[in-house]
C-alpha cells in the first residue's frame, strides 16, 4: 500500500516538472511566429512604398492597402476619418534619407488644413502630422518622429 502511494506521489510530482517545458516550447513558437509575421508585414510595407515613389497616393490606392490602413488607423484613431475627408490635393510620394513622405491637404485650404505621413524604412515606423486650421498634432508609432515632420510643422 505504501509502495503504491509512493509511486502515485512520484508520478504526480514528475508530471508537474515536464509540463513547463512544453509550455516554454509553445511560448517560443508563438514568439517566433510573431517575429516572422512582423518581418513579413515590414517586407510587404516596403514593397508597397518602393513601387510607389513618384506616384500619387490615390493612383496606387495607398489608403486602400490593408497593411498600411491597419497601421494608420491604429496610429491616428478617430482622426482617420478627418484625414480621409479632407485629403483632396496630394503630392507624389517621395523618398528621402530612407523615409517615404506622403503629403495631402484640403482643397482651397492647403495652408490651414494639411497632412504629412512618413514611413521610416530603417526603423519601420509610421508617423503622421495633421494640421487642422493651423493647429498641428503629431502621431508616431515610436517616441520620436522623422525630422521631415518638424520641417513640415514650421511651414505655413
Amino acid at each position: 500500500m505504501k509502495k503504491t502511494l509512493y509511486i502515485i506521489l512520484f508520478l504526480s510530482l514528475s508530471s508537474c516538472f515536464t509540463e513547463p517545458k512544453k509550455e516554454k516550447e509553445q511560448y517560443k513558437n508563438t514568439i517566433q511566429k510573431t517575429d516572422n509575421k512582423i518581418k513579413l508585414e515590414k517586407k510587404k510595407s516596403l514593397e508597397l512604398f518602393k513601387s510607389s515613389v513618384g506616384k500619387y497616393p490615390s493612383d496606387v490606392k495607398l489608403f486602400e492597402n490593408p497593411i498600411f490602413l491597419k497601421r494608420l488607423k491604429k496610429l491616428i484613431g478617430n482622426r482617420y476619418d478627418f484625414l480621409i475627408d479632407y485629403w483632396h490635393i496630394e503630392t507624389p510620394i517621395e523618398f528621402k534619407n530612407e523615409i517615404y513622405i506622403i503629403k495631402g491637404c484640403e482643397q482651397h485650404n492647403c495652408n490651414w488644413t494639411n497632412f504629412i505621413v512618413t514611413y521610416d524604412l530603417t526603423n519601420n515606423h509610421l508617423s503622421v502630422g495633421i494640421r487642422e486650421e493651423k493647429k498641428v498634432k503629431i502621431f508616431s508609432e515610436k517616441k520620436h518622429h522623422p525630422f521631415i515632420i518638424d520641417e513640415w510643422k514650421k511651414e505655413e
